[in-house]
């Protein structure tokens, strides 16, 4: 809170507004909040699709949505909900959704994200599509995603 005494002008800051630090997102939260973000409807299945997803999981219909869209992995039969959400991961579904046209340039722009990483291609058409101004040097894509950089891509898409 910021406060000016009129007959002086100066202003002082107050600390009585406390932000929690950004907490890590498990895939379970993370698929709630993007499809929350995104508007995507939610689907309920009566069976999930998942053996680690029961289909009565607050997180299931947003599941079920991105699987419905094909936007997780299908061959996989866990999804691990409980397991943290790496930027690299959330990256990747946001350039899906987004339906971005794959890029391959021969030079990286960024140094932890070499050209045969797995990543590789959807950082840079993030990148080079103008959507990555808060990438400078670094993309740290091992990284556990939060709510603010989920927030971020999606606001990018």
């Amino acid at each position: 809170v910021k406060s000016t005494d009129p007959d002086s002008e100066n202003y002082a800051i107050s600390n009585i507004i406390r932000f929690s630090p950004q907490e890590d997102l498990t895939k379970a939260a993370f698929a709630s909040l993007f499809v929350d973000e995104t508007d995507i409807p939610t689907v309920t299945q009566a069976t999930s699709v998942f053996d680690d997803v029961p289909s009565d999981a607050w997180y299931g219909p947003h599941v079920s949505a991105l699987y419905e869209l094909g936007l997780i992995d299908s061959t996989q039969s866990e999804y691990q909900p409980d397991s943290l959400v790496s930027r690299a991961e959330a990256l990747r579904l946001v350039t899906d959704y987004c339906d971005l046209d794959l890029e391959f340039p021969a030079e990286n722009s960024v140094i932890d994200v070499p050209v045969d990483h797995p990543i590789y291609p959807y950082f840079e058409t993030f990148y080079r599509n103008g959507k990555g101004r808060i990438f400078r040097e670094q993309f740290s894509p091992d990284l556990p995603a939060n709510k603010n950089y989920l927030k971020y891509l999606v606001n990018e898409c």
